[in-house]
């Protein structure tokens, strides 16, 4: 399986019930600075996995033709 695929099911499996957790608190009004720090450390994991996710995308697009000269 493909190791991208493997971290992002790893990352839900394990912060998703926290992520849960984080965005109840915060909602009730019982959040506190660390349930704002799981949604921030979750957001850059999830960006940092698009990130590589495009660039694998990028790989398997056609090369583009350069532009002509100009003069």
């Amino acid at each position: 399986m493909n190791p991208l695929v493997l971290q992002i099911i790893q990352m839900l499996a394990t912060a998703e019930p926290a992520i849960i957790q984080a965005i109840h608190n915060l909602m009730n009004g019982t959040g506190t600075a660390d349930d704002i720090a799981i949604l921030v450390g979750d957001q850059a994991a999830w960006q940092s996995i698009a990130e590589k996710a495009q660039q694998e995308i990028d790989k398997l697009k056609p090369p583009q033709p350069a532009p002509p000269p100009v003069s």
